[in-house]
């Protein structure tokens, strides 16, 4: 009989092989996003808009975007936008997601639905939550998996960036 601690010593160690081999070629830090991607979600480049990458799936997302969601009222709009892209491939699937906000004040920004995948191929975030912020079409900063205490997180990020 397979020693179970061994079989999962092995997997983990054949996973983590696998993911640091592979090409990145997600977005990075300074890297200016494309006209036609600051057109297609709207975004001003007056304003330093934040992107959250989320899923149904991602235990971490369930935690992190109420924290988000009650932090985006307290941030002057003129200055910050906020867009929420939701990559399940099933839109009724994310939307039944987002509607399990609805009881504690539901998302109170724009949601991107990206069924098809279309900003998940340009971003390529490495996990799930992935937040980017942009600023003049800019991309200035980004978190990708659970952070505690996103919500202070957000605002430390921001008066970096130049936020009032």
């Amino acid at each position: 009989m397979k020693n179970p601690i061994s079989s999962l010593i092995i997997a983990a160690t054949l996973t983590l092989t696998t993911l640091t081999t592979l090409p990145s070629y997600a977005v990075e830090n300074g890297e200016e996003l494309s006209p036609e991607l600051l057109q297609a979600l709207n975004i001003d480049k007056n304003k330093i808009t934040i992107i959250d990458f989320f899923a149904s799936w991602c235990v971490s997302c369930r935690v992190e975007l109420p924290q988000i969601s009650q932090l985006i009222p307290n941030l002057d709009n003129q200055q910050i936008d906020m867009i929420g892209i939701n990559v399940d491939e099933e839109i009724d699937e994310g939307q039944a997601y987002i509607d399990t906000f609805k009881p504690t004040g539901g998302l109170n920004f724009r949601v991107y639905m990206d069924p098809e995948q279309q900003m998940i191929d340009v971003f390529e975030p490495l996990g799930m939550p992935a937040l980017y912020y942009i600023q003049n079409g800019i991309v200035k900063k980004m978190h990708l998996g659970a952070m505690a205490n996103i919500d202070e997180i957000i605002k430390s990020d921001l008066i970096t960036l130049g936020y009032k």
